[in-house]
């Protein structure tokens, strides 16, 4: 059976969900994307039609399944500097490194503050996809995918749009 198996990395995560469960654990991120030659980015991962993350939980390395829309955010810790570098480099590496594996298509754009369903605050640099006339805060919320990126002083932070309670 080891010929139908997915071939995947494992990505370290902090996950916050509806219910109160903050843990760190790994998440299973394909190899290779459904649309592209490359790696699946996290972003990609949260966003598809599939409805449950496949993780690992604890030291016991507890295989889980959880629901997408039960989950806050999701939190990348890396440096924010080597990020943003990632940014402003139009040709980068998608080679092996975790940030590859994680970085969104465009670069930051909007700094806004996010108050979250559990009670949580994020700060930084909103990354949304959005045509030219999709400029505002509000514009960029209301045509986002379910999860957004946001660039942390942390790292990134995938925050699942439906658990946004405020944004200014």
């Amino acid at each position: 059976m080891q010929e139908l198996q997915v071939p995947t990395r494992l990505i370290q995560i902090e996950i916050a969900t509806s219910f109160g469960l903050s843990t760190r654990c790994e998440l299973f991120v394909p190899d290779l994307s459904t649309r592209q030659a490359e790696a699946e980015r996290v972003i990609e991962l949260l966003n598809d039609d599939r409805r449950f993350l496949p993780l690992l939980i604890g030291e016991a390395h507890e295989r889980v399944a959880v629901s997408k829309q039960h989950i806050v955010h999701v939190q990348l810790d890396s440096r924010a500097d080597d990020l943003r570098r990632r940014a402003d480099n139009q040709d980068r590496d998608r080679g092996d490194d975790d940030t590859a594996v994680v970085w969104p298509t465009t670069p930051p754009d909007t700094e806004c503050r996010l108050r979250l369903a559990n009670g949580e605050n994020l700060a930084g640099m909103l990354v949304i996809d959005s045509e030219w006339n999709a400029s505002r805060l509000i514009d960029k919320l209301n045509r986002a995918t379910s999860f957004v990126a946001l660039i942390t002083a942390r790292g990134v932070a995938f925050v699942n749009r439906d658990h946004i309670v405020q944004a200014e």
